[in-house]
């Protein structure tokens, strides 16, 4: 008799932790509403936004952000990136961007040097 409670009561606990997680993942709560950008930068918050590939409508917590943040730092100018994720719904970008030290004519044009030498 008491094995059978103890049973019942672990099968509430392990059913109510399966819907928890499953709200969790679903729920419209943790669609990403607010992007915050920090640092000084050129470029605009949407267009990060843009190049990261990340979605408005999908869950924070299912995003990609390694993928998002790799993304990002193709772009030439972006030095570094850190994106994280705040409760409910936002991502923060801290960003630090290449500072222009020199110019350099290169190929009919010219090429933009940074501190560390990165062109």
């Amino acid at each position: 008799m008491y094995r059978n409670k103890i049973k019942t009561i672990v099968i509430i606990a392990i059913s109510l932790m399966i819907l928890s997680i499953g709200f969790y993942f679903l729920s419209p709560r943790f669609y990403l509403k607010d992007i915050i950008l920090l640092g000084e930068t050129q470029m605009t918050r949407d267009s990060l936004f843009e190049i990261s590939g990340l979605h408005k409508n999908k869950n924070i917590y299912l995003m990609d952000t390694d993928l998002a943040r790799n993304r990002v730092l193709e772009n030439p100018y972006i030095k570094d990136i850190t994106i994280k994720r705040r409760f409910p719904a936002t991502l923060i970008f801290s960003v630090n961007e290449r500072k222009e030290t020199g110019v350099v004519p290169f190929s009919g044009g010219f090429a933009i040097i940074d501190e560390e030498g990165y062109v």
